[in-house]
């Protein structure tokens, strides 16, 4: 794609979507993403109502706190299954979890100090570390930055 141009209520839907993941499987209200992203309250309002209607989030009516929605799971399925580096990585990784008795974790960057857990291994039995499917992890964190990069596809 060509040109600088982003569309602004796009970016803006994304800035809700990535504060969202960021607080995890607690919730946020209306108010509490306004302050965390910036945005006015009736672009907010009308964000949240379009992106809730797409399913995009979903709103606890009791408590008033938006979450992540469930049409973000068949859409985060979708995209993880066109990378083929994952297949790879799963393709070696599930047998070595078993073999060595270790866990492994696959991340794929979203930024451009950021990376998604995609997929985890673990071993059958044992004591493993687990990790939480979507976790966000900066690209340099521990273990993680020793094992990006180290399948590539031939």
């Amino acid at each position: 794609m060509s040109g600088n141009y982003r569309v602004p209520a796009v970016v803006s839907a994304a800035k809700i979507l990535r504060e969202l993941r960021r607080i995890g499987g607690g919730g946020a209200t209306q108010s509490e993403l306004v302050r965390a992203t910036g945005l006015s309250k009736s672009t907010m309002h009308n964000l949240l109502s379009t992106l809730e209607e797409e399913g995009l989030v979903s709103r606890d009516s009791r408590t008033r706190e938006y979450r992540l929605g469930p049409t973000l799971i068949t859409l985060g399925a979708a995209a993880s299954g066109q990378t083929r580096l994952i297949e790879i990585a799963t393709e070696r990784l599930a047998p070595l979890a078993t073999e060595l008795g270790l866990s492994f974790a696959v991340a794929q960057p979203v930024g451009p100090h950021e990376a998604v857990i995609v997929e985890r291994f673990y071993p059958p039995e044992g004591v493993h570390v687990g990790v939480r499917l979507g976790s966000t992890y900066g690209l340099y964190d521990g273990a993680l930055a020793r094992v990006s990069g180290c399948f590539h596809e031939s």
